[in-house]
């Protein structure tokens, strides 16, 4: 059972984070057109 709610927690987590990070890249993208498709080496 602790197994079970802690792979859930886990899932939650990430599924926050991936959507927090879209939406970040989404509004620098319409901030800054020219930065969205430029990446840094």
């Amino acid at each position: 059972m602790t197994l079970i709610g802690f792979l859930v927690l886990t899932a939650l987590v990430i599924a926050m984070g991936t959507r927090s990070t879209a939406r970040y890249e989404a509004e620098r993208a319409e901030t800054s057109p020219g930065l969205a498709t430029r990446r840094s080496r």
